[in-house]
């Protein structure tokens, strides 16, 4: 079963459920026109029972919608996973509401606020072999085009914050110690010229797990 089956019959649930709801609204009003010329020959119970149904209808069908349809707000993304027929999960993320398809389907959300990290670097070895401690401030936010939203549902939307950033945090000290070893010791020195490097290095790698670096300011430590 594809995904745009699937989404087919999503579709077609949620105007179902529309359609119940209508149904059910219509059937209700039948009812009561049975019931009130029927009330001289049916007990008390009995007609409870042939007002009732069409509202339990209403209400589950109501209910089963509501459930169901996610809402996108403008800070999240949604993402939707689908089991296809192998039993693995094809992952669709979008930032538009989408009604999601019982037993087919499920959902987590991604959150595009941004992300703050404070990063330690200490006793850091210079190419001329003294040492420093370093200070890296970074912020990064889940990106928003089509591929980086897709990078980021595969890869960091089942992931807690604390375990995005720890993943964040290594990828930051790898890149740092090959671009301080091959830097000169000024350059080291002037934190806004190591800043730009490390993050323009790193910023390849946030890519393939969605994310996009945001800012980086480093300073010195003692």
């Amino acid at each position: 079963m594809t995904f745009l089956s699937l989404f087919a019959q999503a579709t077609e649930a949620a105007q179902q459920a529309v359609d119940v709801a209508s149904q059910a609204v219509d059937s209700a009003s039948q009812t009561v026109d049975v019931a009130s010329q029927t009330s001289g020959q049916l007990p008390l119970p009995a007609l409870i029972l042939i007002f009732c149904m069409p509202l339990l209808c209403f209400g589950l069908a109501l209910s089963l919608f509501l459930l169901r349809y996610k809402r996108c707000p403008t800070n999240k993304l949604l993402v939707v996973y689908t089991k296809t027929e192998k039993q693995e999960k094809s992952i669709t993320v979008t930032n538009q509401s989408r009604f999601i398809l019982p037993v087919f389907q499920d959902y987590s959300w991604l959150s595009l606020d941004p992300m703050e990290k404070e990063i330690f670097f200490e006793d850091v070895k210079l190419p001329d072999g003294s040492r420093t401690n370093l200070v890296a401030n970074f912020s990064m936010a889940v990106g928003t085009t089509e591929d980086l939203m897709q990078n980021a549902g595969r890869w960091i939307a089942e992931l807690e914050e604390s375990d995005i950033m720890q993943l964040v945090e290594e990828m930051i000290q790898h890149r740092s110690e090959h671009i301080i070893a091959s830097m000169p010791v000024n350059e080291i020195r002037r934190n806004d010229i190591l800043a730009a490097r490390i993050r323009e290095s790193v910023a390849q790698d946030l890519q393939r797990i969605g994310l996009v670096p945001l800012t980086l300011n480093i300073s010195s430590s003692t």
